[in-house]
């Protein structure tokens, strides 16, 4: 996913270089202009594609490492804070504005791993050039897809485009995805075989998140962490019942709220301090499991259904997940003793997944 106002998109790509680096590899992430989903045309193509076309102008013919974060419109505040992020944590390259084969000889690169989050539903990017490697041509370099995520049940794609994906897809020499249902969508739809695995962040222990956010300071109070990414009434008057069950406040944080001093280490933080999680989103679902604290997780229909349904299946927290509000009872607690074997089982097969077509090409 472009490195942007995203936490469970710049945590995952993280991720995946964790786990990259302690197989033995040496992970960057290419960096390369993209229009962002929820951005008009007219947005882009007035204010955005300018300032584009000026830092690679200044780039091509002055020098200097060419930076092109969207730091203007209304994700302003919200990507400075992940850019930091960004720079002290992942290593990437410089933004490259025309991606191709040339820019993957510079970087001495031998393999392009794709994925994760949702990469593979066409929303405002290429993902014929960029996320099935379209750039790549007929050049013979190792291509696998991880996780990357369709999100939806039905397939997104037209029938032309299909065609095209369908032989850009014969080139990679394995593929996996996110989603249970996505196995049946890519093969049905391309014509090869996925594995199901799971999301990078997953790939992780509890305590490699802790060391990310351990300067933050502890809160102690207890209150309920509700990170909705769509705001509804009958979203937030379940999160404020639950906190009134509990005794405690309710913090929110929403998807159009985030503040530049809303960062990644502090995000991290209200997991690892909530009392109660309430959440709409996939990688909200994700961390609440992660560091085992009781949840409930709204079905998100516009942002994808299917990946709810896959956590659900993976985690076995069936009642956890729900379409309409319902009171939360304090004599329910999730038994995480049996989620977490369930969840080591698949993250031994989604590390497999890895080692044998990274190592054994």
């Amino acid at each position: 996913m472009p490195l942007c106002a995203n936490y469970g998109g710049t945590l995952q790509n993280w991720a995946l270089q964790q786990v990259l680096k302690r197989m033995g590899h040496e992970p960057i992430t290419l960096r390369f202009p993209v229009m962002y989903q929820g951005m008009s045309s007219l947005h882009y193509w007035t204010r955005v594609f300018p300032m584009q076309a000026a830092r690679y102008v200044a780039h091509k013919f002055i020098g200097g490492k060419y930076e092109m974060p969207l730091t203007i419109g209304p994700w302003k505040k919200s990507v400075r804070g992940m850019e930091r992020f960004v720079d002290e944590y992942i290593n990437v390259t410089e933004y490259l504005p025309n991606l191709n084969m040339d820019d993957v000889r510079r970087y001495g690169l031998e393999a392009l791993v794709v994925g994760s989050d949702q990469i593979w539903r066409p929303v405002k990017y290429d993902a014929v050039k960029y996320y099935f490697l379209g750039f790549t041509g007929d050049s013979d370099i190792l291509r696998i897809a991880y996780a990357p995520s369709v999100a939806l049940e039905e397939w997104p794609y037209k029938p032309e485009v299909t065609v095209q994906l369908r032989e850009l897809v014969k080139k990679f020499s394995a593929v996996s995805v996110r989603e249970k249902s996505s196995v049946k969508l890519v093969k049905d739809n391309l014509g090869v075989d996925a594995e199901w695995v799971l999301d990078p962040t997953m790939l992780l222990k509890k305590e490699d998140y802790l060391e990310v956010c351990k300067d933050e300071l502890k809160n102690n109070e207890p209150f309920v962490f509700a990170y909705i990414l769509d705001v509804s009434e009958e979203k937030r008057k379940m999160a404020e019942q639950t906190a009134k069950q509990l005794g405690c406040s309710v913090k929110y944080l929403s998807a159009d709220k985030v503040k530049e001093s809303d960062s990644i280490e502090k995000w991290l933080a209200n997991f690892r301090d909530a009392k109660y999680i309430i959440t709409d989103s996939y990688h909200g679902t994700v961390f609440s499991l992660i560091f085992q604290k009781e949840f409930y997780c709204f079905y998100n229909k516009y942002r994808g259904n299917a990946r709810m349904d896959s956590l659900k299946e993976i985690s076995g927290l069936e009642e956890r997940f729900i379409s309409e509000a319902v009171k939360v009872g304090t004599d329910r607690t999730i038994d995480y003793a049996k989620a977490e074997e369930r969840l080591l089982r698949m993250k031994a097969e989604s590390r497999r997944f890895l080692e044998e077509n990274l190592f054994n090409k």
